[in-house]
């Protein structure tokens, strides 16, 4: 039987919590036995920590849907903690950029002043190879995918350009693209 663990960000998560809308997460909840703990907002040491929550071996397959490498993990985000869909957000440079909020300013001038984009790529980097070889470990068949313009150190499918060309109101896509994405994996979980 396929069962599928979906980790991620808002690109994976279940945006029908919040919103009428179905996006390709939803999609392949149709298909399959999905098990879905995405979280919109979420950096990718919280990704590590969705996949930390669960036991590996109970899945055939697991699709990581990674973030931006800029996103700073916060147990508590001050605009978004009561939010359905973003209740676990963490700080990325574009939310807090135009943002009037007095709590965000030390945020903004953090990313301004002291940011350090290469550690924070490194450390990135560390927590995507830990996420792959413990599924690795498991024998669980893995998709790793990103909406972002960036190279992760696995090899992934990169949705960048259908992001940029196909922007809507599901998991930042419009219904061509959930259903092209959702095409996609279902063409993989089935080969």
């Amino acid at each position: 039987m396929t069962k599928v663990l979906v980790i991620g960000d808002s690109f994976a998560s279940d945006w029908s919590v919040k919103y009428p809308v179905s996006g390709w997460p939803n999609f392949l909840a149709n298909e399959f036995t999905v098990t879905n703990l995405a979280q919109s907002g979420c950096s990718e040491y919280k990704i590590k920590k969705q996949l930390d929550s669960v036991n590996p071996a109970q899945y055939t397959h697991a699709i990581i849907v990674h973030t931006s490498k800029s996103r700073i993990p916060v147990e508590i985000h001050p605009l978004h903690n009561s939010d359905a869909l973003l209740h676990s957000c963490d700080f990325i440079y574009s939310d807090v950029l135009d943002n009037n909020y007095s709590g965000l300013k030390c945020i903004k001038e953090f990313y301004e002043k002291f940011y350090h984009e290469d550690f924070f790529e490194y450390i990135y980097d560390l927590i995507v190879c830990d996420i792959d070889n413990i599924l690795l470990q498991y024998n669980v068949l893995t998709l790793h995918i990103t909406f972002f313009d960036h190279v992760l150190p696995v090899n992934h499918r990169n949705f960048n350009a259908l992001f940029q060309n196909c922007q809507g109101n599901a998991n930042h896509i419009n219904e061509h693209a959930n259903r092209e994405v959702f095409t996609e994996v279902k063409s993989w979980i089935k080969s």
